[in-house]
């Protein structure tokens, strides 16, 4: 497929989804990917982010801000070694971030993209609740949105809530430069930046796993001896990916524990 969708929309459109400007995803998880975009409908939750997780501990004894340093297997499960404590278990769930995981359990690590995306306080935008790409290429921003048109919750009070994100480098050089951000967030949006307040930049070395040809889903939760991990690394770089990946750990784990849950 060629022509101006393909290289004015689509392109810039899935370099922000994929962390991919070169182009070198697997083809077959883009169709998957567009696929749900068409089938879905995209959405923020009113809490922000954290609010799904803090749904799926809801009720449950988490302890958060705890480093775990291992994971050993021992007779009978694992031991997690976490802040000079040993805690021993029959099955042990490693649920990290790719680079994380592969050092908790020996797995090789996938190779990573990274964005970074800048946050605004502004004023006067037109409202759209709309995802922009700049099918023009006027500088590095992959997509800007007026967030607050969709969350209005997000937004600082008396102001509206603005976003750019920007592909970063695989060579790990230095991220786009503000200034340019900010002038072609402007432009995207119809709207004179020079007022907006910077809120704060997120740059993520490590957002998500790059998925090259051939396309491998499915990869294995069950590592053996009680141990098991989840993670978009696992299926398919994207929440849907990391939820199935979850469903298919939990299913498994029920396996070990009470000898039943549906195949994973």
């Amino acid at each position: 497929m060629h022509g101006r969708i393909r290289h004015e929309v689509l392109e810039p459109f899935l370099a922000g989804v994929l962390g991919d400007e070169s182009q070198t995803t697997s083809a077959a998880f883009v169709r998957l990917l567009v696929r749900s975009f068409l089938r879905g409908t995209p959405g923020l939750p009113v809490g922000g982010m954290a609010a799904l997780p803090a749904r799926l501990a809801d009720g449950v004894d988490v302890t958060t801000g705890a480093r775990v340093q291992a994971v050993t297997a021992v007779p009978g499960g694992q031991e997690v070694h976490v802040d000079g404590s040993v805690l021993r278990a029959r099955a042990v769930v490693v649920a990290a971030d790719p680079v994380t995981a592969a050092l908790l359990t020996g797995l090789e690590p996938p190779r990573m993209r990274g964005l970074v995306t800048t946050w605004w306080a502004a004023q006067g935008v037109a409202r759209t609740d709309a995802v922009v790409v700049d099918g023009r290429r006027r500088g590095p921003v992959v997509n800007a949105a007026l967030v607050s048109a969709v969350a209005p919750s997000y937004a600082p009070a008396g102001a509206q809530l603005v976003q750019a994100t920007c592909v970063l480098p695989p060579s790990g050089a230095a991220g786009p430069d503000a200034s340019e951000v900010r002038r072609q967030a402007g432009e995207m949006l119809g709207a004179d930046p020079r007022g907006w307040l910077e809120l704060a930049t997120h740059e993520v070395r490590e957002a998500l796993p790059a998925t090259p040809p051939p396309l491998r889903v499915r990869r294995p939760v069950d590592l053996g001896d009680g141990r098991y991990v989840c993670g978009d690394h696992r299926d398919t770089p994207s929440l849907q990916g990391a939820v199935v990946s979850g469903r298919r750990t939990a299913a498994a784990v029920a396996r070990r524990l009470l000898g039943d849950g549906p195949r994973a």
